[in-house]
Parts: structure tokens; sequence; C-alpha cells
């Protein structure tokens, strides 16, 4: 197996080389002085050296931890291939000289060295001013946590101000109060301040994210048709909500099951706000179907990628694999030619994932 994919991974890699070295090759063709073989092979080294730095900034993006080693790197060679520049200006004043073909790979070089520095080390400043974040049923266990992590800078990070707006039903109101009186004791920097509330026009009112958490319990004591039609008329207002008082450009977040129907409903009655800004969170049975792959071929789960999960938590959901691949280094292989055994995707593994109804 892993000989497999090592084999692979060279094959990609060298694939991936004429990336660089085939349009180099032809670029010399056009610029070179002369069409001798030395002057095409040195016209071709210059152009293929001012490129060659993309692959290195790929693999700094992908696999570097120490940022502060890395960072003086890149600067440094952006810095000395900069000094190039201050050479030919000194060359052509001194004695009228100058090769445009060196001027212009070195410039291409430095340009491509300081944006991959830019790129990989210079974090996008946050928001200006804080940003405003809705959490329903937010006396409940699952925002318990989830409130703090929002504090704290783990959800939208560490120099992102907040004002948290906690709504739930008026019977929570005394385990919400105990909720933001561990906010106060907690004196977290990035709170610039929280509402609590029963109100939907109040706790939705200019927010820029919404964690929508609360469903109607699905007990065995109802029916499913019942426990759906709950759902529908609860997702139902707090899509109108976010479509009247919420940012134009809020991000949904809905947890609650059937998590893709109740996107779905809360979607359809925002209309003014983007389909493309609501996100049902079906994590947990991805997470399932990935690491069965992955248990299966005896590999890491952060080998296996593009993992589909189709339709609600339920009997009828459906793990898909077809775009879905094993990586190692460089290289990326279809799960399908890796496992080739199609009985054991279309059986067993669909029996691995089939979870509990509304689990």
């Amino acid at each position: 197996m892993y000989s497999y994919i090592y084999t692979k991974s060279v094959k990609v890699f060298f694939f991936r080389i004429l990336y660089f070295t085939v349009p180099a090759l032809f670029l010399s063709f056009f610029i070179a002085h002369v069409y001798t073989i030395i002057e095409l092979l040195w016209t071709f080294s210059i152009v293929l050296e001012s490129v060659a730095i993309v692959p290195q900034l790929l693999m700094l993006s992908r696999t570097s931890k120490d940022k502060s080693i890395i960072s003086h790197y890149l600067f440094a060679l952006g810095s000395y291939k900069a000094l190039y520049i201050l050479n030919w200006i000194y060359c052509y004043n001194e004695s009228n000289f100058y090769d445009p073909i060196v001027v212009f790979a070195g410039i291409v070089e430095t340009i491509i060295t300081f944006c991959g520095y830019f790129s990989i080390f210079i974090e996008p400043k946050a928001k200006s001013g804080p940003i405003r974040v809705v959490v329903t049923d937010a006396a409940g266990q699952l925002a318990y946590s989830l409130i703090f992590k929002i504090a704290n800078g783990e959800v939208f990070g560490t120099q992102q101000q907040v004002i948290l707006h906690l709504i739930d039903e008026p019977s929570a109101m005394e385990v919400l109060e105990g909720v933001c009186m561990e906010i106060d004791d907690l004196a977290l920097p990035l709170v610039q301040g929280y509402v609590k509330t029963t109100k939907l026009e109040v706790a939705f009112k200019n927010v820029d994210a919404a964690f929508l958490l609360g469903t109607m319990p699905n007990n065995e004591s109802k029916e499913k048709k019942d426990f759906l039609s709950s759902n529908v008329n609860t997702f139902k207002l707090l899509g109108e909500a976010l479509d009247k008082f919420a940012s134009k450009d809020v991000k949904v977040l809905v947890v609650g099951n059937p998590a893709n129907t109740n996107a779905l409903i809360c979607s359809l009655n925002a209309p003014s706000i983007p389909k493309e800004n609501f996100t049902a969170m079906t994590r947990l049975d991805q997470n399932r179907a990935q690491s069965a792959i992955a248990i299966y071929l005896g590999l890491c789960v952060s080998n296996i990628k593009n993992v589909t999960i189709w339709g609600n938590q339920s009997s009828t959901q459906f793990p898909d694999v077809f775009n879905a691949s094993v990586q190692s280094c460089d290289s990326s292989t279809s799960v399908y030619d890796v496992i080739k055994d199609t009985q054991w995707l279309e059986d067993d593994f669909m029996k691995v994932n089939n979870p509990i109804e509304f689990g």
C-alpha cells in the first residue's frame, strides 16, 4: 500500500516539474538573443530560476510550523534578489550595459518571493470593530461549550472582538443568566458586550454570524412527521428573522438535526441572504465515513480527503467517495483506485456509515 503511494508521489512530483520547465523552455526560444545551443540553455536557466521559488513557497505554506524562522528566510531571500536590481542600475550607469533577459527574470523572481512572503505570513486583519454573533438555544449544553470558544477567539480569531446575542425560551432565562455571569467572571477581552433575550428581532438585529443550535427534541412519543413539522416551523421563523434583521452578509451554521433540511428551510425563508452563506453541520457523519476508509487502508485519517455526505442523518443517508482521494506527500489518488474493492465500498462501508436515525 505504502509503496504504491510512494510510486504515485514520485510520478506526480516529476509531472509537476513540467509545469515550470516546459513553459520556461518555450519562453527561452522567444527571448533568446541568438539561437545557439549555449545561448538557449543560458536563457532557459535564467527563466527557470526566476520561477523555481514557486514550488518551495507552496511547500513552505503546507509544511512550515516555525513561521518566525521561515519568514526571516523568505525576507532575506527577497532582499537578496532585490539587491540585484541595484547592481543592474550601477552597471548601467558605469558601463552603459544591461541584459534585458536577466533584468526581467530578476524582477519576476523578486516579485514572486515577496508575494509568497505576504501570502503565507501576513494574516488578514480582523474586521474593524466587533462582530455580532447570535447563538440560539443559548442556555443548552451545546451552546455552553460554543459560547466560550467564540468569546476566547477560537472561532473568529484572537484579534476579532465580538458582541454575543444569546436567545432562548423564557423558561431558560434563569440558566442563561448564569451563562452571562460566567462571561462576566472570565472578563475575556474580546467580548465587547452581550445581549440576552427571548425576542427574535433583538437577537438577530445586525448579526454577522448565526449559530442555530436548537431543534425540537425527537423523543419516542412523537411521530416523525410531528418532529419534522415542528422543526419546519422553528426554522421558518429563524429564516424570516435572518432575512429581516440580520446583516445581508451573515454567515449561518445550522447544527440541529435534520441539519440539511433545517438549513434549506432557513435559507428559503431568507431570500435576501446568499444561499452559499448557509451551512449544515453534518461533520460527524463525514468524519465517520472518512475514518472507516482510513482504518480499512491502515492510514491516518488526515490522508483521506473530499468524502461527501448526502442527505440528513438517517437510514437513507449516503456517504459518497466518488470524488474522495488518498493523499500522501504530493500525490492524490482516487479512493476507488487504492481500495480496488467495490464490494466493500458498496456493502460493508455503507453499513458502517448507516447512522442512527436523527441521532
